[in-house]
């Protein structure tokens, strides 16, 4: 009996193996896993938006081995899209083969926009005929009349359209025409790949993204938007004001998850009333803007705050202690499920920063705590888990070796006995392992699984 081929196996199987290949639909599983309640939480690792290159290859190659299957392989392989900053020739032609292949443009899931400075001038005509092409220019009529600066004269530019710089002229105007650029070519992109479920997009400040996407352009398959930051305008200018993802929002009414990796502030309304999941990555923001940004996230389940960079010159004098945590969170009290707080600010000099009881939050299962510059609050000491915690509450992770503490552990245990934590299953120590050997942490273990809570520990930090 001949040995079958690839091209011999049913879809189903192809179909399997496509899905062993393919960074995206892991991600996805493992995303589905988290939001369908399971109350293990683990941290989110920092995923990147970049298919690993070997799996890509991988892809690729089992498309080529027979005919039949390019067009199973082919929706796998195009899943994830790096839109990265290059040279505006190249730009301009992935731009032309995009829109010359709209069957190839709706198998794209994932899509990460770097900033491009790209220069008005000659090579903005390319962009003019792109939006014209997808429709932008018909239900923003503007857009015809946007004026780069294209009558320069000639030595402003390389054979390329790339800016000299040679130069000073109108210097102020320039960087905010090169910001406007980036932004409609965001949208270009955002237009010609729709169907995306994951988004993730530099963030240059004064930007306005998704104002001249097409009436009937929507983004009702986004499911996960990450911002990042480009540092090298952000260091210079400050901030980024979240007005400007308005309309993007808008055009995302099925958003459920937002990362913010950039500095933000955001005091103006927006569509977010669907996001159950809200993470902050190094992005210190006042009380009042975190405060205004969880008050229109009307269903969020998920919080992740992780700060561990040097506070730049915009964060200093800031009015964030997070000891108000709590307070500032008070509007997600019923519906915040999970809790992941990570606090170590890189400063010459050790600030203690001590979390606050969560005690109203009724929905609250899962609480992580780490940082070396985050505590318990210690007056007293013994009961600070116990003032903490919600009777709600079924999992909590301390991590690093700062937060091994006996006496409150212990007494919590004591508590969930007599009935005060009827939902506590299980209590993690990370980021160091106790000797398991010595009498207390062996009192401890036995005091645990004798209130019927498992005690675990780890070496590895669960932020790792």
């Amino acid at each position: 009996m001949p040995r079958p081929t690839l091209s011999t196996l049913p879809v189903e199987i192809l179909n399997a193996i496509c899905t062993q290949l393919c960074s995206h639909c892991k991600d996805a599983e493992q995303n589905e896993s988290v939001q369908r309640g399971s109350t293990s939480y683990r941290f989110p690792s920092l995923v990147g938006t970049s298919q690993d290159p070997v799996e890509t290859r991988a892809l690729i190659n089992l498309a080529r081995t027979c005919q039949a299957l390019y067009h199973i392989v082919t929706q796998f392989a195009y899943h994830d899209l790096h839109v990265g900053s290059c040279r505006t020739p190249r730009l301009i032609k992935f731009a032309q083969s995009s829109l010359a292949r709209p069957v190839l443009r709706q198998h794209v899931r994932r899509l990460y926009i770097e900033a491009n400075v790209f220069p008005p001038g000659p090579n903005w005509l390319h962009i003019e005929q792109w939006t014209r092409r997808l429709g932008m220019c018909r239900d923003h009529p503007h857009l015809h009349f946007w004026d780069p600066p294209i009558d320069k004269e000639e030595f402003d530019f390389d054979d390329v359209g790339s800016f000299d710089g040679s130069d000073d002229d109108d210097s102020a105007e320039y960087p905010k025409r090169l910001q406007e650029s980036h932004a409609v070519l965001v949208d270009v992109f955002l237009t010609l790949f729709s169907n995306v479920s994951r988004l993730a997009l530099d963030l240059t400040p004064g930007a306005i993204h998704g104002d001249f996407l097409p009436a009937l352009t929507t983004l009702d398959s986004l499911r996960h938007l990450t911002l990042c930051a480009y540092t090298q305008v952000h260091e210079l200018t400050g901030p980024y004001n979240m007005r400007g993802l308005e309309h993007l929002l808008k055009k995302a009414a099925n958003l459920d998850t937002l990362e913010i990796k950039a500095p933000v502030i955001s005091a103006h309304p927006l569509s977010l009333g669907n996001l159950k999941s809200l993470k902050l990555f190094d992005s210190l923001l006042s009380l009042e803007d975190l405060k205004n940004l969880c008050r229109q996230c009307l269903r969020l389940e998920v919080f992740t705050y992780t700060y561990s960079i040097a506070p730049s010159i915009y964060d200093i004098g800031k009015d964030f202690r997070l000891e108000e945590l709590p307070q500032t969170l008070v509007s997600l009290k019923g519906t915040l499920r999970c809790l992941a707080v990570f606090w170590q600010p890189k400063t010459p000099f050790s600030v203690d920063h001590y979390i606050s009881s969560f005690k109203d939050f009724t929905a609250l299962t899962a609480l992580v705590l780490g940082g070396k510059s985050l505590h318990l609050c210690e007056s007293p000491m013994d009961s600070s888990l116990v003032r903490l915690l919600p009777p709600s509450i079924e999992t909590v992770t301390l991590d690093g070796q700062h937060l091994g503490v006996y006496e409150p552990i212990f007494t919590l245990a004591k508590e969930a006995k007599a009935g005060s934590f009827p939902s506590l299953k299980t209590l993690r120590q990370t980021g160091f392992e106790p000797d398991s050997s010595s009498n207390p942490v062996k009192t401890l273990k036995e005091t645990m699984e004798d209130s019927g809570i498992s005690f675990e520990t780890c070496p590895t930090s669960v932020f790792a």
